[in-house]
């Protein structure tokens, strides 16, 4: 490990404020940038802390220009969330369906399946669409309070096969919500899997 002033710097090296020539943070324009005592021993897939507890990697969002490691935009990037129709389960256990491990779909004869959905925290949900051998039925995406036992929020809905992207309530808050998928379904249908689309 560098210590203060020493170079060139490893991943997860301490980044001190000693060795910045500038430190901006442009929130109008969700850009930051770190400039370097000296430039030619840092390379641009390494990783600073500029305390113990903070990481600053080079990455999707990160260039080094060769002076100046600069952060654009609000995260990382466009993410997706997915799952296989095996990860949904029947509201009706008496209800007889078939799942293919080989494929991972699941055969609902009618009703009704809902799949937990697992996002991070801070999340902005841009999208959903839930995939099936049929678009005639209806899919939704749920929230609700974490201690509730009340029908949720809808965030999204659309027919299978459809993508919503006119997200409600899509910054996602792990720290008061739950989150999850509804499948209605009328006639027999090949479950295939759902795709959730996010921003960090």
């Amino acid at each position: 490990m560098a210590n203060e002033g020493e170079f060139p710097k490893q991943t997860n090296d301490i980044f001190y404020a000693s060795e910045a020539n500038t430190f901006h943070n442009d929130t109008t324009a969700n850009n930051a940038k770190i400039s370097y005592t000296d430039a030619s021993d840092v390379s641009s897939n390494t990783s600073f802390r500029t305390t113990p507890s903070t990481v600053i990697t080079a990455g999707s969002n990160l260039s080094w220009d060769g002076n100046t490691l600069n952060a654009t935009g609000s995260g990382g990037g466009t993410s997706y969330w997915s799952c296989s129709g095996v990860a949904f389960i029947d509201e009706d256990v008496d209800e007889v369906n078939s799942y293919d491990a080989s494929n991972g779909v699941m055969k609902r004869m009618s009703g009704e399946v809902a799949a937990s959905v697992t996002l991070p925290h801070g999340a902005t949900v841009t999208g959903c669409v839930v995939y099936c051998d049929t678009s005639t039925d209806t899919w939704w995406l749920y929230r609700a309070e974490i201690n509730s036992n009340t029908a949720g929020t809808i965030m999204a809905t659309a027919n299978n096969n459809t993508e919503d992207t006119s997200i409600s309530n899509s910054v996602v808050d792990n720290q008061t919500y739950k989150y999850w998928i509804r499948g209605e379904y009328t006639d027999q249908d090949d479950y295939r899997g759902a795709r959730i689309t996010y921003t960090l």
